[in-house]
């Protein structure tokens, strides 16, 4: 069975029977293919390509990673499991240099590693730990969307920029996720999503989540803003910050 979250909602990675599985947003919105691996360097070249984006994101596929790795090199000697574990880590943390959530969560890994442990024990133990991250991040988003609904006045229109959904995080976004929990209070009326040059974060990725939702949504250009605001079109603004 699938664990993503505490919720069991869409989450773009997914921790299965020892594997992960995830989807790949560069084939979005036209095609939504998962990928299934048990490769921890699959999972690094999926980060560089932006198979997988998203600060969040990042963050829980890098730890999934190094519990990958561990499993790979657990049946190795206790010296070999050290320095390829290390390695990996190293390697996942190069995948994205800007990440601070891919650093974060691959060093907090790190840090349950014992050495007085067996290498069975370590291999559990970050397994454990990465899909806590996973839950911790579905919960923090849930908590983030209660308390940033408060903030958009009834009958509000909002605008949004990139990608700050579930594709972007563990399960149910961060700005986006604020956006979704003020429509189901029903505060929104509609959502203007910007394309978001030069990837298309926006387009590709964000009016899809909305239109999944059923959220009312417009596509506009970037160069469109200032228009929609001057003419009092746009009542709040919600983006993810870096």
């Amino acid at each position: 069975s699938l664990v993503s979250c505490n919720r069991g909602e869409f989450s773009p990675i997914q921790w299965k029977n020892e594997s992960i599985k995830f989807i790949d947003q560069t084939r979005l919105p036209t095609e939504e293919m998962w990928i299934e691996t048990a490769d921890f360097r699959r999972i690094i070249r999926a980060i560089r390509n932006m198979m997988i984006r998203g600060a969040p994101a990042i963050g829980i596929a890098g730890a999934y990673g190094l519990a990958l790795a561990a499993k790979e090199f657990s049946h190795t000697s206790h010296g070999e499991f050290s320095n390829g574990l290390d390695k990996a880590a190293t390697e996942i943390k190069k995948a994205r240099p800007t990440g601070v959530n891919l650093t974060w969560a691959v060093d907090r890994l790190l840090c349950v590693v014992g050495s007085s442990q067996s290498v069975e024990s370590i291999v559990n133990d970050l397994i454990k730990e990465a899909i806590k991250i996973h839950q911790e991040d579905s919960v923090s988003n849930h908590n983030m969307g209660a308390h940033g609904a408060k903030l958009i006045p009834w009958g509000s229109q909002v605008l949004t920029h990139c990608n700050s959904g579930a594709l972007a995080t563990g399960g149910f976004g961060t700005a986006l996720g604020v956006i979704r929990t003020a429509w189901t209070e029903q505060r929104i009326e509609r959502v203007f999503a910007t394309e978001t040059r030069p990837l298309l974060q926006g387009s590709r990725l964000t009016a899809w989540e909305l239109s999944k939702y059923g959220i009312p949504v417009s596509l506009i250009s970037d160069s469109s803003t200032g228009l929609l605001l001057r003419n009092g079109m746009v009542h709040v603004i919600f983006v993810g910050a870096d």
